[in-house]
């Protein structure tokens, strides 16, 4: 039985009550095959989808799940930096996420300058929303700009600058410390068939650069395995973006045997 981390999740809002959204999103995992999930918290202090302390705690006795801090340079900046770098000393969290886009501030936003000096000194992974209505704020040549300026943090580019998919990746294909995240990609299936190709080709050339995500529980898990399965890459090629990709990027120490 194949291993699947996905890497992009989030509590689902539909649902109410903390406890409750655990279990449910618990209850996904087992029911699509998912071996790990990775939690993306949002940066708000309240939220439906829980803020970075409620995300840090509900899932602390549980190995299955892990966490992605957001943070925001708009919201209590000062005592969220000191909250997530906490969390990242105490391994409580496994990378950091920034909600450009969704919120009005650019990857190169001087005030990020404290959350990468961060991600840098403990070797976590950004993690970073692009595309749709607000692309703007996370555009390719940003990315570049942002990538070549902090070469030694990885950063995780969320969704491919959707829809613009095949201009993302070829203009990011040559900045070694830019990863994509899959998530959404299959939210439209008339729209995700025509990135197959592309896709194929790309993750072809460089497998190490892909990892799989769902961006649960906006979007459908099956739809995103499904999407993974109908490309033209080899079962070594699938095992790493299912798998073996995220598990380096967070330096997850996860026992094989599990």
């Amino acid at each position: 039985m194949r291993k699947i981390i996905d890497a992009h999740m989030h509590l689902p809002y539909h649902v109410e009550g903390l406890q409750n959204k655990k279990e449910h999103l618990l209850m996904q995992l087992e029911n699509y095959g998912i071996t790990y999930g990775i939690v993306i918290s949002d940066s708000l202090l309240k939220s439906d989808i829980g803020s970075l302390t409620e995300c840090v705690e509900l899932f602390e006795d549980t190995d299955r799940v892990l966490v992605a801090g957001g943070i925001s340079p708009l919201i209590d900046y000062d005592n969220q930096l000191r909250l997530l770098e906490k969390y990242i000393v105490e391994r409580k969290i496994v990378a950091i996420k920034l909600f450009c886009g969704h919120e009005k501030f650019y990857l190169n936003d001087c005030r990020l300058m404290s959350v990468y000096d961060i991600a840098a000194r403990y070797c976590v992974p950004i993690v970073f929303h692009s595309g749709w209505e607000n692309a703007k704020y996370a555009e390719p040549d940003i990315v570049q700009k942002v990538s070549r300026q902090y070469g030694n943090i990885n950063f995780i580019c969320c969704h491919l600058n959707y829809p613009k998919v095949t201009e993302c990746v070829q203009e990011l294909r040559n900045c070694q410390n830019v990863y994509f995240d899959l998530s959404s990609i299959a939210d439209d299936n008339s729209i995700a068939m025509k990135f197959c190709e592309l896709l194929s080709q790309q993750i072809h050339e460089m497998p190490e650069r892909f990892l799989f995500g769902s961006d649960y529980e906006s979007c459908d898990i099956k739809e995103h395995i499904d999407f993974i399965d109908k490309l033209r890459i080899s079962d070594i090629e699938k095992e790493r973006i299912f798998y073996s990709n995220a598990k380096r990027l967070y330096r997850l120490d996860i026992m094989e045997d599990l």
